[in-house]
């Protein structure tokens, strides 16, 4: 990555640039190739073993038998590493079967439809808009104060939304997915609908759910990590290992609760800019 042009440089500096001036461990997350990271690592080993907390990386598929597209975009970057001296949690995208296959250890799960997406912020669906229609405008932050939509989007409304990086996001961020029973006091952020009608499942802080509510059983396995060189990888349980394995215990609950959770946390979204 030496002789790459500078501006292929810049993600990479900046990540060595933020961790040198962090007060605090750092968590990186990585979707796609996990070159930048990778080549941040080669670069100043000892900077990243002592600031990231861990690298949260989302990639690869669990059991063994296909080579996930993420790997794929740069088989060595993902080998390295998993073979690193760093705390490193895999987030695997598909199973032996794919990318589209529910698992205990893959994070893939698909909604119905992006309906909700109608009740959110204009500036939220703006931003939706322009990345679903692959806008080649170059005012793309004027774009979230247009007061007019971009283009028809009933096609991508309607049709099946397919996710990989829910989990991530709710182990890195401290939430949980819960069952809340009572309609009262509202959840945080939410207004309109979503805050009258709480009960339901709901994305929540971790030490936000009522006592006793249920919770989707999701966590991240201490384990070690043996990886080809073709990005293939097998993982066992191993105590104190400061690699660790996404894990869900049921995949089909799993999706059926975040259909009912993720529309009203988005549209919760949305409330929080109505009051900023």
């Amino acid at each position: 990555m030496t002789g790459a042009p500078r501006y292929q440089q810049r993600g990479i500096e900046l990540m060595l640039d933020t961790l040198r001036r962090a007060q605090a461990p750092v968590d990186i997350v990585s979707f796609g190739s996990a070159r930048p990271v990778a080549v941040a690592y080669n670069r100043a080993p000892d900077l990243l073993r002592e600031r990231v907390r861990r690298v949260h990386l989302c990639a690869g598929a669990a059991p063994a038998g296909y080579l996930e597209w993420n790997v794929q975009l740069d088989v060595h970057a993902f080998v390295r590493l998993l073979r690193a001296d760093l705390p490193l949690a895999v987030y695997p995208c598909a199973t032996d079967k794919g990318a589209f296959d529910l698992g205990p250890h893959n994070t893939y799960w698909s909604l119905p439809n992006l309906a909700f997406v109608r009740d959110m912020a204009p500036p939220l669906q703006r931003y939706i808009e322009y990345a679903f229609l692959r806008s080649n405008r170059h005012d793309f932050l004027t774009v979230l104060d247009s007061p007019d939509p971009l283009g028809d989007m009933t096609p991508h409304y309607a049709g099946t939304h397919h996710l990989w990086e829910t989990a991530v996001w709710t182990q890195v961020a401290g939430l949980r997915v819960a069952h809340v029973a009572a309609a009262s006091p509202p959840l945080t952020g939410e207004r309109g609908e979503d805050a009258a009608s709480t009960k339901g499942w709901r994305i929540l802080p971790k030490m936000g759910a009522p006592d006793g509510a249920p919770t989707v059983e999701e966590q991240l396995l201490p384990c070690r990590f043996e990886v080809r060189p073709d990005g293939q990888f097998r993982w066992e349980g191993l105590a104190d290992s400061q690699h660790a394995v996404y894990s869900r215990a049921n995949p089909t609950h799993y999706e059926q609760a975040l259909r009912e959770a993720l529309p009203p946390w988005y549209r919760g979204f949305s409330g929080l800019l109505a009051t900023g």
